[in-house]
């Protein structure tokens, strides 16, 4: 997430603080914001900064210029050094003319490995991505791509874990109140393709079937369930508020001899029966907008379904529900014969 642009003119800035005399803490608080962001005003405004204990903390500049560039230590890291706040710090670098770190390259702590441009990989990640992932940049304009999670179940964050390991080091927080469990890293500009959110599957997934069959996998993986419910009988099921990008697979499965079903399940505003382990994150938990599910229920056209996409999943729980159907549809072939099979 960008820094928050405060509405502070020139003009009105050199009356504040050269005229009234109001400092930069004042100022910070006046306007709700950090006193960075003040600061980071009088340097774009060329306005001189006055004296004060944190300008004149005595710092050689020899070595807060080994400590930044050489050591790559942050503003923050050498500030517990001298005892001091990180504002000093950023003072003492513009002082000696140093250049400063974008908050990109601030997260530059681990090693972080380019993507490995795998297009079934790719596919699966961005249908992954649409369900159940939070990306975003550091900063506005910044470099490193964050990737976030966080789930009460602990499988859905193995999954993650796993996903990306090998790309950069990835942070588990364990779990604290309400059993939530936190997960994220930070990619290089390689996944870019993650940032976009969008209520659509890209052209060139559609147009080719194992790329197709990948990035339903990974939406699967992360909004879907697979398993015998109501009449004793298989089905796969996914639901989310991607009306869009559910009609869109639909109709490719139809393309590929596979009926479907589409429905709102549930409308904007509809109070939710969370699971058993999710009611106390929220008892009134209602939809923020229409609630959509697509479904697969006839036996030939989950086996169809179940051979184009079984190479691509990756949940656990998934490929458990995915033995239990084809059991129940076997089970159901023996007991009640090879009834629409054809």
């Amino acid at each position: 997430m960008g820094r928050r642009e405060i509405k502070l003119s020139k003009n009105q800035l050199k009356d504040f603080y050269e005229k009234q005399k109001l400092s930069i803490r004042k100022l910070a608080k006046t306007y709700a914001c950090g006193a960075t962001t003040i600061q980071r005003k009088l340097h774009k405004y060329n306005i001189q900064v006055r004296p004060s204990m944190s300008m004149r903390f005595a710092i050689p500049k020899d070595r807060i210029r080994f400590l930044y560039e050489k050591q790559r230590k942050s503003s923050t890291q050498i500030a517990k050094i001298y005892s001091c706040s990180s504002t000093t710090i950023l003072n003492r670098l513009r002082e000696y003319r140093i250049k400063t770190k974008d908050i990109s390259e601030a997260h530059i702590k681990y090693p972080k490995k380019d993507f490995s441009r795998n297009l079934i990989e790719k596919a699966y990640l961005i249908g992954f991505r649409l369900g159940d992932l939070h990306v975003r940049r550091y900063e506005k304009n910044g470099k490193i791509i964050s990737v976030q999670c966080a789930s009460t179940h602990p499988e859905q964050i193995s999954l993650i874990y796993n996903l990306f390991k090998k790309y950069a080091y990835v942070r588990i927080s364990p779990p604290k109140k309400k059993r939530i469990i936190r997960i994220e890293c930070a990619l290089n500009p390689s996944f870019n393709f993650l940032l976009n959110k969008e209520d659509r599957i890209e052209s060139w997934i559609l147009s080719n079937d194992k790329l197709f069959f990948a990035f339903l996998a990974g939406y699967i993986d992360a909004e879907g369930d697979i398993g015998v419910y109501s009449k004793n009988a298989a089905s796969l099921r996914v639901g989310t508020y991607d009306k869009n990008i559910l009609s869109q697979i639909q109709n490719k499965l139809m393309d590929r001899g596979i009926s479907s079903t589409l429905n709102l399940d549930r409308p904007k505003g509809s109070k939710v029966n969370l699971p058993i382990e999710e009611r106390y994150i929220n008892k009134d938990y209602k939809t923020s907008d229409d609630f959509w599910r697509l479904a697969v229920y006839k036996k030939k056209d989950l086996l169809k379904l179940f051979n184009r996409i079984t190479p691509y999943f990756r949940h656990p729980r998934m490929k458990r529900g995915l033995l239990k159907a084809k059991q129940n549809i076997y089970w159901r072939n023996q007991k009640f014969g090879n009834l629409r099979m054809g």
